[in-house]
């Protein structure tokens, strides 16, 4: 597994092919469909594309990642994004983290970390949305080429990781590259 310093030194090297240079095309299709409000986060948002893209739509957004480059670099899209240099996996200790957010919006994390810290990955998700929040996950890579990171992801094994009520669908809006290489993954928290 990759540590904070490594992922930092990726972003210090321009070396980020996960990073679209803009907010992804299946996040801003689904935007207008989003609450206008409300209290978001982006597990390893990197520079901030899609952070930025759902403060503009008026959620009070928060992005966590622990490389200081990426949050230094997000930190020049403006003032409307709440940023958190930090272990992703320590949020829920910090109480205005716990059960905080009303949309979880995850693209090219879960495929970054290690697959043993996957149900960990999910248990945190759980702790850190309200009741009756909303994760959406857009799932990368189907297959890789590669060696990892990205490590491939499933839909068998997000199927067996998440609740049974986690709702898988074909994105719409795929950058082409990216294309029938992701699926699209809905989870509603259980309301109280």
């Amino acid at each position: 597994m990759l540590s904070a310093a490594d992922w930092d030194q990726r972003y210090q090297q321009k070396d980020t092919p996960w990073d679209l240079t803009g907010p992804t095309p299946e996040l801003l299709r689904l935007v207008p469909s989003l609450p206008p409000s409300g209290r978001a986060l982006v597990p390893g948002g990197g520079r901030g594309h899609d952070a930025l893209a759902l403060a503009q739509h008026g959620m009070e957004t928060h992005l966590v990642d622990f490389a200081p480059t990426a949050i230094d670099e997000a930190r020049a899209l403006g003032k409307s994004i709440h940023l958190h240099c930090l272990d992703f996996f320590t949020l829920p200790e910090i109480p205005s983290h716990h059960a905080a957010y009303d949309l979880i919006w995850e693209y090219t994390f879960f495929c970054a970390i290690a697959p043993d810290l996957r149900a960990r990955y999910v248990a945190t998700i759980e702790k850190l949305l309200k009741p009756g929040g909303l994760f959406l996950g857009l799932f990368f890579p189907l297959v890789s080429e590669k060696s990892p990171p990205p490590f491939v992801v499933t839909e068998s094994e997000v199927r067996a990781l998440f609740p049974a009520t986690l709702q898988i669908e074909k994105p719409q809006a795929s950058v082409k590259p990216r294309a029938g290489r992701e699926f699209l993954g809905f989870y509603r928290k259980p309301a109280r």
